[in-house]
């Protein structure tokens, strides 16, 4: 069996332990593989300047994502509180592929916003195609997209992961905080 052919296994044996496949998870597949194996090229190529690159197209990535379903959406409010209903749901959101991740809020004021996110199906694929472990800070240089979509809700926000599985952690910590 291809290496290839054994992650397409892994995939589809019910999309990671008893989940019903969904067009969801393979546009999540699909976007890890392709910017999780482009990053690692960036950085492994091109060093500091590679990640920085990387850093900034995945910050700009999640403000015109964030605008867009703001504006499809007809969403006015801002904040960490619309942050949290609107983009980060626990359940039920209409962003691309939130529902194949499991993740709850653990604070929520006017100036703190942090999610705890216990599984992440975009690791796994990174781990299958080879950059975890390899590139464990990829979730800290594609999580900027993150910090986009809070820009986007307020523009006084900075992301930062406080915890990332790809690290090593046992979960990740989103965390957004008002400046």
């Amino acid at each position: 069996m291809t290496k290839t052919e054994e992650i397409s296994d892994q995939q589809s044996a019910g999309v990671e332990k008893g989940r019903t496949p969904s067009v969801h998870a393979s546009c999540a597949e699909q976007f890890a593989s392709i910017v999780g194996l482009l990053v690692k090229g960036l950085v492994e190529n091109f060093g500091e300047g590679g990640r920085i690159i990387a850093e900034k197209a995945a910050l700009e990535s999640g403000m015109f994502c964030a605008r867009r379903s703001k504006e499809a959406r007809g969403i006015a409010e801002s904040g960490t509180g619309a942050l949290a209903k609107f983009v980060y749901p626990e359940t039920d959101s209409q962003q691309c592929w939130i529902d194949v991740f499991e993740m709850k809020h653990l604070k929520l004021d006017d100036t703190n916003f942090q999610l705890k996110v216990t599984r992440c199906p975009v690791l796994e694929i990174y781990k299958a195609v080879g950059v975890v472990p390899s590139l464990p800070n990829i979730c800290d240089i594609v999580n900027n997209a993150d910090g986009g979509y809070g820009k986007v809700y307020d523009s006084k926000l900075k992301f930062s992961l406080l915890k990332s599985m790809a690290r090593g952690d046992d979960y990740c910590i989103y965390s957004w905080t008002k400046q």
